[in-house]
Formats: C-alpha cells, structure tokens, sequence
C-alpha cells in the first residue's frame, strides 16, 4: 500500500509555504535526473511536469505545489532510498505525520 511523504524545509510539511522549495528551483533540479512522468495541468491553463522515480523496486510520483514535494505511492522501503532527493535540496523528508525518513 503506498503512502505519501513530503520533501519540506518548513518544521510540519503543510506550512511548506514558510519556507518554501521554489516551483523553479523543483524543476531545475529535478529536470536531468528524474523523468517526467506525467504534466498537471493548473486552473489558468498552464501545466507543471510531475516527476516519477522508482525506490525500492517502486515507482512513485513527485509533484510540487506550495513550496513543497509530494512524493505519492511509497512504501516504507522506498522511503530510505529517496532520502537523496530531499538531501540534495537541503530539506526533510517526513510523512503525513510528521515522522522523519
């Protein structure tokens, strides 16, 4: 059964926004490492790439929104290995509950 986590420098991950990854600093990293594996499209028409990585022998997807990622349909496994992600932008990966991976 997957489980969302989320990639935040804010203390609880639903404050992202206090101190937030930037939609450009997201993708510029994200872009050369991680395929787009499907496109959100926003309510003015415009569309954001959401990003896929597989962990633990899971794919799951990466989407931002409101200063943070949201990475939908990992397990308890696959946490470990996407802790790099959250490392490389100086952040913390944490669950719904704020448990720290």
């Amino acid at each position: 059964m997957g489980y969302d986590l989320h990639i935040t420098r804010a203390e609880a991950w639903y404050d992202s926004e206090s101190a937030p990854i930037t939609r450009e600093e997201w993708e510029a990293f994200a872009h050369g490492r991680l395929p787009v594996g499907g496109w959100a499209t926003l309510h003015d028409g415009t569309r954001r790439p959401i990003f896929a990585c597989t962990a633990a022998g899971v794919e799951v997807s990466l989407d931002w929104h409101a200063g943070e990622i949201t990475i939908a349909g990992a397990t308890l496994e696959a946490a470990q290995g996407l802790r790099w992600i959250a490392d490389a932008l100086d952040a913390r990966l944490v669950g719904d509950d704020g448990e720290a991976y």
